[in-house]
């Protein structure tokens, strides 16, 4: 396993186990959706943070262990892979911004449109970490 498909199935695991129970949490919270939402926002700053200690320490640990994977040089099938990561998280990232963007306005407010962004963004990362692994994982 190349050091580009560790970070892959890194950050993929991290942003479903952190974004699976914000969502759920919110969710069943019953947290207030207008403005300013401190307590919404809490519950994200705390999941942002539990992101970035992972991904950390995760790094941390493929540090310590294969050092020398991760001075290994990006060659062409390393590109063609993120390349088809980045492509299908950005339709998914561009659907759902136009659909948060320009029809939540309308029938929504506050967090929900805010929550909804989040929501298509946690998305678009997952397809694009998750493609990228799948790619890497087929490609061997």
């Amino acid at each position: 396993m190349t050091h580009k498909e560790r970070a892959a199935w890194l950050f993929l695991i991290v942003f479903l186990v952190t974004y699976i129970p914000y969502f759920t949490l919110s969710g069943l919270r019953g947290l207030p959706t207008t403005m300013p939402g401190f307590e919404q926002l809490w519950l994200y700053g705390i999941t942002a943070v539990i992101q970035m200690v992972l991904i950390g320490l995760g790094y941390a640990w493929f540090a310590l262990r294969y050092r020398s994977d991760m001075r290994a040089p990006t060659d062409e099938r390393d590109l063609a892979i993120e390349f088809k990561g980045i492509r299908s998280a950005y339709y998914v990232l561009l659907t759902g911004a136009i659909f948060a963007g320009i029809y939540l306005p309308f029938v929504k407010t506050g967090w929900d449109i805010v929550q909804s962004m989040i929501f298509v963004i946690g998305l678009a990362q997952v397809i694009h970490f998750g493609r990228v692994a799948i790619g890497y994982r087929r490609s061997a």
